[in-house]
């Protein structure tokens, strides 16, 4: 993780998740690009995102990234571990709202998150290979004046490409496991329909502030 071990939970988190993944994907044999390269490719968006942040604005930004996250990550196989049991109970058409909501929530994260740019760079200090068949891809954000901050992206071969599945922080903390936890607590109180109401809520105000 960057230069710190992963904490605990998180390696817990990212053992559960390869084992998971290490059963569906079909190994990196099968990958057409990299798992460097395609965080990379990532990277390389978000920095042309804040470059041009105050002439797209925030829902530019969105518009941009969109495709670019479709790309990075594994967006049905990451709401499948975070909401647990309860997919496979929900309906097709449930799955099919939460699926938009998650996503939607999430390229409006990134949209509101790198609202800016102040000399940032983006560094891939390193590739290992992880459990289960994940590659684990060591990144930086580079801030002039201070400390980098460090991310570890897991990533696993699926259709021909490598995805993410988890980013971690250099605080050991997974954002899967966050999310795993958020929902949760959702999903005992309101259920999917819950779920996926929270989520839009959440995206809309991520996307109009």
């Amino acid at each position: 993780m960057g230069r710190r071990s992963l904490g605990a939970r998180a390696l817990r988190i990212l053992v559960a998740v390869a084992i998971v993944f290490g059963m569906m994907s079909g190994g990196p044999a099968h990958a057409a690009a990299t798992p460097a390269g395609t965080v990379e490719s990532f990277h390389e968006a978000l920095l042309g995102v804040m470059k041009d942040a105050g002439t797209l604005g925030v829902k530019g930004r969105y518009e941009r990234l969109a495709s670019q996250v479709d790309a990075t990550f594994d967006l049905p196989g990451m709401l499948r571990i975070a909401t647990g049991p309860a997919w496979a109970k929900a309906t097709a058409d449930q799955q099919a709202a939460l699926l938009n909501a998650f996503r939607r929530m999430t390229v409006g994260t990134f949209a509101s998150r790198f609202d800016g740019y102040s000399g940032q760079s983006f560094l891939t200090a390193s590739e290992k290979q992880g459990p289960q068949k994940t590659t684990l891809v060591n990144a930086q954000i580079v801030r002039p004046g201070k400390t980098p901050v460090a991310l570890t992206y897991v990533m696993i071969a699926k259709d021909d490409a490598w995805r993410a599945i988890d980013i971690i922080l250099d605080t050991g903390i997974s954002e899967l496991a966050t999310r795993k936890s958020e929902y949760s607590r959702i999903l005992e109180t309101d259920g999917i329909d819950g779920l996926v109401k929270a989520l839009n809520a959440k995206s809309d105000e991520l996307v109009n502030s």
